[in-house]
């Protein structure tokens, strides 16, 4: 599997499946064990499933969201990918009701792949607290 192969199928994660809300791709490019290295949190979901729980949060809070991949870097069977998002604020999120706010946020996540499928986040970072300050929830230079 190639580097730019690589890269596109996790484009489409952002792409396919969150921005244009097409879970039915999760099924094409999440390998069944992905998520199970991350278990505590929702053991009983893995593979697309889980992939599709996480786009289902990520739509239902901000229904309107758009993820802008920045940047993306391959080597061998791992991406790195940095992403931009901008939403209307719609539903409960970081444990914050809905605010009614625009909100953009940045992030990176290094995602594993085999066989064409995403296998693993290897880590990921998202700047949750710049989300709480544009929510409204935390003064703007706490």
């Amino acid at each position: 599997m190639s580097t730019e192969t690589n890269k596109a199928i996790v484009r489409s994660f952002f792409e396919r499946a969150i921005n244009q809300g097409d879970l039915a791709w999760l099924d094409q490019i999440i390998a069944p064990g992905f998520g199970a290295e991350a278990g505590a949190h929702h053991p009983a979901l893995t593979g697309p499933d889980r992939a599709r729980h996480m786009v289902l949060n990520y739509r239902r809070a901000f229904p309107d969201i758009q993820f802008t991949v920045d940047d993306l870097t391959a080597e061998d069977d791992r991406v790195a990918v940095h992403v931009t998002f901008r939403g209307t604020h719609r539903g409960e999120f970081l444990g914050v009701p809905a605010t009614g706010r625009l909100v953009t946020s940045s992030g990176a996540e290094l995602a594993i792949l085999a066989e064409n499928k995403i296998i693993a986040a290897g880590w990921e970072f998202h700047d949750q607290l710049g989300l709480l300050r544009q929510f409204g929830v935390l003064p703007p230079h706490a």
